[in-house]
């Protein structure tokens, strides 16, 4: 079991030394959850195994599609001069199904959750070491310099032990290292919504089909007034 969730972190650092990972949650206030994670690895790593950037996503591609495709991980690659970055998405309908998640079981194992009318908590049982994560001698060496755990509340959060908060976004965060032994990360989400923070989530989310639609109406509105002064000279003649 564990080295089936511990596969996904290897696939995307395998050959790799030293990358750096993202792991973002959004927390909505009916409890759907959005995991978003980002994994950097330098350029001059990637060309130095892999030969370019592009090999080295034909072969991971190869490699695990079905992998990703079975636990229903949206992946794809942005790369530039310093950097290729893997990001990969997948929702999931509760806390319940989130600790069963490739990801988190890698990272935490389980997690103890506890609801109420009034508010849901959520802590984790521990962070597994790199040296238990990655204790294949296959893997020695090939783990992440830093994973940073960022989630956002569109909720308010009555208690948390983040090691930064961000009250704007109403983001918490919490910086694991290879060094981060046992490691809980605990919350708890009252039933307050921030209204503000779901509003900005809206409009990120749709701003493409907001924008769209405006272009639309107002191509709309050029046209039917465009109209309507043509018709008005022939009528004027």
């Amino acid at each position: 079991m564990k080295k089936k969730y511990t596969l996904l972190l290897l696939m995307l650092i395998t050959f790799l030394t030293g990358c750096t990972v993202d792991y973002n949650l959004i927390i909505k206030s009916d409890n759907v959850i959005e995991e978003n994670i980002s994994i950097y690895e330098s350029i001059d790593i990637i060309n130095k195994y892999y030969g370019s950037a592009e090999l080295a996503k034909k072969d991971l591609n190869v490699s695990y599609q079905n992998y990703l495709e079975s636990n229903k991980y949206k992946i794809r690659y942005k790369h530039d001069n310093q950097y290729l970055t893997a990001k990969l998405k997948k929702e999931s309908s509760s806390f319940d199904k989130l600790r069963y998640t490739p990801f988190f079981q890698t990272m935490f194992g389980n997690a103890n959750i506890e609801k109420t009318k009034d508010y849901t908590y959520f802590e984790t049982e521990w962070f597994q070491s790199s040296s238990e994560i990655y204790n294949d001698q296959n893997a020695s060496g090939m783990i992440a310099n830093n994973i940073n755990i960022n989630i956002q509340f569109h909720n308010e959060v009555i208690e948390a032990n983040s090691d930064y908060y961000d009250k704007k976004t109403n983001t918490h965060t919490w910086e694991i290292t290879k060094d981060s032994n046992d490691k809980k990360i605990y919350f708890k989400i009252g039933k307050t919504k921030r209204y503000d923070i779901i509003i900005m989530y809206l409009i990120d989310k749709y701003i493409l089909v907001f924008s769209i639609c405006a272009i639309v109406i107002l191509s709309l509105f050029i046209t039917l007034l465009t109209i309507r002064i043509r018709i008005k000279k022939i009528n004027n003649i």
